[in-house]
């Protein structure tokens, strides 16, 4: 492999690989950066040597998702979603925490010794426990929440996202806004 790119290694699913590649080096060829894409369904090889590493899984897949929400629904409790907090968000980390500490031990057996895991997956704030509690990486967990908000106070304000200055705290699901600012106005 020519060094003088940088690389990026995709792990994925076989029936997904193609698309998951395609879609990225689409993204890359309009971005026009010096980035190299490479798939593979085998994970240890796409960690190999990785500095950061980017997991996006859903465990069980949208079927798993779908109990998620009839288990609890068969018996009263009606959840929105149910991908991070309730009887479902229960029910997805414990199918997925044991995946994610499998994900763990292959960084740390296949990544760079100081690889950091960032992690996209839901239910967010127990995987991000889990792996920090006991993967043995260095891990952060990251969410959407912070984009989706700040394009919707935004849209509130009949204004775009570029003219909306905002400050939060807060991550994984539990974004607060502290500050919203237009033209340097609260």
């Amino acid at each position: 492999m020519d060094n003088a790119f940088p690389s990026v290694r995709l792990q994925c699913e076989a029936e997904l690989s193609f698309k998951t590649y395609s879609d990225g080096g689409r993204i890359l060829w309009r971005s026009r950066l010096p980035i190299r894409i490479q798939a593979s369904t085998d994970r240890r090889e796409a960690l190999r040597n990785a500095k950061y590493v980017f997991c996006t899984i859903r465990v069980g897949g949208l079927e798993a998702f779908a109990t998620d929400i009839d288990i609890p629904l068969k018996y009263g409790v009606d959840q929105c979603v149910g991908d991070t907090l309730g009887a479902g968000g229960i029910m997805y980390g414990q199918r997925g925490i044991a995946e994610m500490l499998n994900i763990c031990r292959d960084i740390r057996e296949a990544a760079a010794k100081d690889a950091l895991l960032l992690n996209y997956a839901n239910p967010m704030a127990v995987l991000t426990w889990a792996c920090n509690r006991y993967g043995g990486v260095r891990m952060v967990g990251l969410c959407h929440d912070v984009q989706h908000g700040h394009r919707q106070i935004a849209e509130v304000y009949g204004l775009r996202p570029e003219e909306v200055d905002i400050v939060c705290a807060g991550i994984n699901h539990q974004t607060w806004y502290i500050q919203i600012r237009h033209n340097g106005e609260i």
